[in-house]
């Protein structure tokens, strides 16, 4: 089944990567940034009071890179609280109780888990994705079963799980969705947009020239 990208959505999808994405020596750098407050502090302080040191640094070959890094902080307008929330990429309201809990669960309790709560059949999860039911039934039967990254992100959109949620579910199976990836960028453009098409995501994913969540 084809699904045709209408003319805006590729519009509003050319935007969104070009002002998040993040080349991978940049991403180093911003991650690294992210680590924990005090980090953060010295890297607010030496935009003020000293230019890095280009040279010194591996991951930087041109200003570029890290006025790129400055502009995004700057854009996205990160005080104490967000800096944090972006760092763990996760909601900074969840508990610690929570967090604990899900670390503990493997990537087929939490997609079970998920299937309950939101009072819905397997058929209805699986079929909205096209993952094949024998698939779907090693995941049910096998609490330890490893995805890959397409299985996880598809049974995220399938679950239409919030950008957190999403996080946390293909995070138990050692994914995450990066900024230096036009392919991870989409996938968040459409859970951030509650967009769970799967053919719609397809669609766009082929438009960018990133294949599509195949199974």
């Amino acid at each position: 089944m084809k699904y045709k990208l209408n003319t805006e959505l590729f519009i509003k999808l050319e935007k969104y990567i070009d002002n998040e994405f993040i080349c991978e020596s940049e991403f180093d750098f911003f991650s690294e940034s992210l680590k924990s407050y005090e980090i953060y502090e010295q890297f607010q302080s030496s935009k003020e009071h000293k230019k890095v040191d280009i040279d010194k640094d591996k991951k930087f070959k041109k200003d570029s890179s890290k006025s790129r890094i400055k502009q995004k902080i700057k854009k996205e307008n990160i005080d104490d609280q967000s800096f944090l929330r972006m760092s763990a990429e996760r909601e900074v309201s969840r508990s610690l109780d929570d967090l604990i809990n899900e670390r503990q669960e493997t990537f087929s309790q939490s997609v079970l888990k998920f299937i309950d709560a939101k009072g819905v059949l397997d058929s209805d999860i699986y079929k909205k994705v096209f993952i094949d039911r024998r698939l779907f039934s090693k995941i049910r039967s096998d609490s330890d079963y490893k995805p890959s990254k397409n299985t996880a992100i598809a049974l995220a959109v399938a679950l239409e799980l919030k950008l957190d949620e999403c996080l946390d579910l293909i995070g138990k199976a050692g994914f995450t969705l990066s900024f230096s990836s036009k392919f991870d960028l989409i996938i968040r453009y459409f859970i951030e947009n509650k967009i769970y098409n799967i053919l719609e995501i397809n669609a766009a994913l082929d438009a960018f020239g990133q294949g599509v969540l195949s199974i």
